[in-house]
């Protein structure tokens, strides 16, 4: 825009100036000048980073706050808006979302279904499947029919009727509990609704909420799909899963950022006066995401698409029970996963398919685990960063009641230990030999002395 002659003052090159104005429409070159564009950028950007809310601001902009920009500083100047400005922009982490009590949440949901689902298989089928296996390598010895008899006198203990009860009522709870987080999680990013956007007043506050709350969801459907696997074939509770995975496909794969709705929204929740009432520089942050302490669930979100693979052998395999039972007859009503096959799927039922098919389900079970473990240790990560010296949040009423959503189904558990079930339940030897399996819910019951 200027031209140096020399020796001589600047002049102004009023063809480029008459472009530029074609372009941004400011006028001539002396009315940008009047109108002190540099000094209302300086305030703005200070206003925003003053506000706790957003962050801090970076001690780099320190100078700038009473010293006029100048052609010999603009390009530190610059340099401090591009980088330093925004890393010490604040997470903006949303305690409904990701705060301490809801990730504690999730920690107890995983550690509870490896618990049930142990004691579950302890007191149905592992110790009698042992001692098939050994019994296959030692012919003539009697373990096998050792280890059928203990697991016949197990299975009806107090201990096998409340883990039993427990793995049921926990079953339900969390295929509920992930349907109803996918559903707000929806609802609060979708872009045209206001539900649950309060806390958020940045676009990284965006991005940082969506991504925990796509690893938070990704992860809880692991236990939800571990309790389907080892329990039994039941459509409430597969309903609740497949309704559960399709959410959690639309928060992960199909919803997108909505530039304009988002913007709108922080016209509305985070204006600033020095920037005339408009949102500051501080709202449209992005550096901090650069920084690898604040990228969560790597792994979890990486490999969701095991989600989507295992409920998809979870729909086969009810698809292929529903039709042996209601269209070829068959009348069990609970069959473990990979049991007998169809009457048209007959001549494959041979021993080596239903020892194939027997693997399969394992190594199915086995992945699940494994992706437990993983978004386990991802769960324990983000803790630490709530807990660390410095920590982005602390505890808050609604985080103590997050942590207590699973306690019924713990204090229920316990209790039919101690107490005992009302009605002890009935397991012929027939049941625990074969494949079928049905929870049965129980009531505890007062101890007569």
């Amino acid at each position: 825009m200027a031209m140096l002659t020399v020796p001589g003052n600047d002049t102004i090159d009023r063809e480029n100036e008459k472009r530029m104005n074609d372009i941004f429409h400011f006028g001539t070159m002396e009315d940008v000048d009047k109108l002190g564009i540099f000094w209302k950028i300086r305030r703005c950007a200070w206003a925003s980073c003053a506000d706790s809310t957003y962050g801090h601001c970076t001690p780099s902009l320190g100078p700038f706050k009473c010293e006029q920009v100048t052609p010999w500083n603009i390009e530190e100047f610059g340099r401090v808006m591009f980088r330093p400005y925004c890393e010490a922009a604040n997470a903006g982490i949303d305690l409904d979302i990701a705060g301490q009590g809801i990730v504690t949440a999730y920690i107890i949901q995983l550690v509870l279904v490896l618990f049930f689902g142990l004691c579950f298989k302890l007191t149905t089928s592992w110790i009698r499947t042992f001692g098939r296996m050994a019994g296959a390598f030692q012919q003539g010895s009697s373990l096998s029919e050792k280890c059928h008899e203990v697991q016949v006198r197990l299975s009806r203990t107090r201990f096998a009727n409340a883990s039993s009860s427990a793995m049921r009522d926990f079953q339900e709870s969390q295929a509920l509990f992930a349907a109803t987080i996918s559903i707000t999680a929806i609802i609060t990013f979708d872009g045209s609704n206001k539900a649950g956007m309060a806390n958020m007043l940045s676009l990284f506050s965006w991005m940082f909420n969506h991504r925990i709350l796509q690893g938070l969801i990704t992860a809880g459907m692991y236990p939800v799909l571990l309790a389907q696997l080892l329990c039994q074939r039941n459509f409430y509770t597969l309903f609740f899963v497949i309704l559960s995975w399709i959410f959690m496909a639309v928060i992960t794969e199909f919803q997108d950022f909505n530039t304009k709705a988002f913007e709108k929204h922080l016209k509305q929740v985070s204006t600033v006066r020095s920037c005339g009432n408009m949102p500051g520089p501080m709202s449209f942050c992005q550096g901090i995401k650069e920084k690898e302490n604040y990228e969560f669930f790597p792994i979890t979100l990486a490999c969701r698409y095991v989600v989507h693979v295992i409920v998809s052998c979870l729909i086969i395999d009810y698809v292929a029970s529903f039709v042996k039972k209601h269209l070829l007859g068959d009348q069990a009503k609970y069959k473990q996963l990979g049991g007998t096959a169809p009457p048209f799927l007959s001549s494959w039922e041979t021993k080596g398919a239903k020892r194939g098919l027997g693997i399969f389900w394992v190594l199915v079970g086995t992945l699940t685990m494994s992706m437990i473990f993983v978004s386990l240790i991802e769960l324990l990560e983000l803790l630490n960063m709530h807990s660390a010296d410095g920590g982005v949040s602390t505890w808050a009423f609604g985080q103590l009641v997050a942590v207590a959503i699973w306690f019924p189904v713990a204090i229920k558990f316990l209790a039919l230990n101690i107490v005992g079930p009302r009605k002890e339940a009935e397991r012929s030897s027939d049941q625990i030999d074969g494949a079928q399996v049905e929870l049965v819910d129980h009531s505890y019951r007062k101890i007569r002395r």
